[in-house]
């Protein structure tokens, strides 16, 4: 740039348009690609801010010799906005800038796996006693100077938000991979997974994880949450020897417990249609009454995880205890069960061999125990929530699910005639069989195997409203498919049950 107008370059100067980093923008419905604006920005802590008409362009001198991290933001006429995150690292070609003195010019970006910038790292330059010579909070670029000759160590560090991209599909991608079924296929997803830091991935990774997921602890008590790796060496510190006049010196950022690499803002999840479903028989609660509620599965097919939170409002219940089925579907030790007083439980669920599991329906998940506070509608006082654990499931093609609670009226209506579906099912002890009589009858429920023998009979009074029967394997001679018939004066209905082999 020559300032004075005498005809010689007095200093360097370039300008960086926001346009010429638009790559794809599309304009929305009913505006055209024309119309599209563009502005650009330094990156700065907070959240992304659509910058004001002026910022179209960026200026860089030369003490802007380096790498910085820019956000490039498309505007379309109806006042949609969005962005992309840019390095650009500005060169001196030519004696623009003349000698940039004694001070060597250190610059380099942190990045992920995927080259999407890391924000709110904490990055110092020691000397080689430990003396802090620089220090910043950085969010992808930076550029320190330090005297050419010199010796020095560049240190990133980030420690917060543990949680941060993390969930039981991680889990079930560390469980694969030590079960020698699907490897991790890159060096810095083994470093993620190694959860405790201790060099190996095993299934104390797995425990400390699935801890950080149901919300039993806050932060992993061996490791930081984020590790940086120089991007030649693989060290967790550079070792600078000696400063050169121009250095650029990159890291790439780890995050633990992070294998599916989600803990990027920018890769949304691709949330399939199906919805996982949890069945739960509706009712009239009353004050001072004890209640076992069944969860039911529906839907579960070909599943490999989830998680989920199940929030309730204490003020009206008390949830005494929470558990898996007896037919061992579900492990307790896959539920915390720490903060019942607060509102929630958790779930983080997934195959011991990490594959794919498919429930029949009307299978008896999760037995909930509860006293009424007062007169409630249980659809009142139970939901699923993302208020600790965000609720999502897995499937085989590694799409995510959403996960609800479908409440039936069963227990609510007492006008129709019937035979509900037995719970559990299958069972390998007991079962129970439900029904509702629209008015008081005799009733007689039979059993019979699948040549139709008949098996055992229960008969009885009944007044109007819901019954349950439990039957026990023992009145039972025989495992495998067992159908069972309930009989009024003037209604009938069959249902299918499997009694497992013991």
């Amino acid at each position: 740039m020559d300032s004075d107008g005498d005809g010689v370059i007095d200093t360097a100067m370039g300008t960086v348009w926001a346009s010429e980093f638009n790559q794809s923008s599309i304009a929305a419905c009913g505006s055209k690609n024309s119309e599209l604006k563009f502005r650009l920005d330094r990156i700065s802590d907070g959240e992304p801010k659509l910058p004001a008409d002026s910022a179209s362009k960026l200026d860089f001198g030369c003490s802007d010799v380096g790498t910085h991290a820019l956000r490039m933001y498309v505007l379309d006429p109806s006042g949609a906005w969005d962005f992309c995150e840019i390095i650009l690292v500005v060169q001196v070609n030519g004696e623009g800038c003349g000698d940039l003195s004694s001070a060597g010019r250190l610059t380099g970006v942190i990045t992920n796996e995927l080259d999407r910038i890391v924000h709110g790292v904490d990055l110092t330059l020691t000397d080689i006693s430990g003396n802090i010579l620089a220090r910043e909070d950085i969010s992808g670029g930076y550029r320190f100077e330090l005297t050419k000759g010199s010796k020095a160590y560049l240190i990133p560090y980030k420690d917060s938000e543990h949680i941060n991209g993390v969930s039981t599909r991680d889990l079930i991608l560390i469980q694969q991979h030590i079960l020698g079924k699907k490897k991790v296929d890159t060096w810095y997803k083994k470093q993620a997974a190694d959860v405790n830091s201790d060099g190996n991935v095993s299934v104390v990774d797995i425990v400390q994880l699935r801890k950080l997921i149901l919300g039993m602890i806050d932060k992993l008590p061996e490791n930081t949450s984020w590790r940086f790796f120089e991007n030649s060496a693989n060290t967790e510190q550079y070792y600078i020897n000696p400063m050169r006049e121009l250095m650029r010196i990159d890291f790439t950022g780890v995050k633990i417990g992070d294998l599916n690499l989600d803990s990027d803002p920018s890769r949304k999840a691709i949330r399939s249609a199906q919805n996982l479903n949890f069945v739960i028989d509706d009712r009239q609660l009353v004050k001072g009454e004890s209640y076992q509620i069944a969860l039911i599965a529906h839907d579960f097919n070909d599943i490999g995880g989830l998680q989920y939170t199940l929030s309730f409002d204490q003020s009206r219940i008390d949830v005494i205890h929470y558990e898996g089925s007896a037919e061992g579907t579900v492990e307790n030790s896959q539920f915390n069960l720490t903060d019942l007083d607060e509102g929630w439980l958790t779930a983080s669920w997934f195959d011991d061999q990490a594959g794919l599991i498919s429930i029949p329906d009307g299978t008896e998940l999760f037995q909930l125990s509860l006293v009424a506070k007062e007169n409630a509608h249980l659809s009142d006082v139970l939901s699923i929530t993302n208020k600790q654990t965000p609720s999502e499931a897995y499937d085989g093609s590694g799409q995510d699910l959403g996960i609800s609670l479908i409440f039936t009226q069963h227990n609510l209506q007492k006008d129709v005639f019937e035979l509900y579906q037995n719970v559990p099912n299958p069972f390998t002890s007991s079962t129970t069989i439900a029904f509702n009589v629209p008015e008081a009858s005799q009733t007689a429920l039979s059993i019979y195997d699948v040549t139709g023998r008949l098996l055992k009979v229960v008969e009885g009074f009944a007044a109007k409203g819901r019954h349950e029967w439990v039957i026990d394997r023992m009145d039972l001679p025989e495992s495998g498919i067992l159908y069972y018939k309930l009989e009024t004066d003037k209604n009938s209905s069959v249902k299918k049950m499997i009694l497992m082999a013991r």
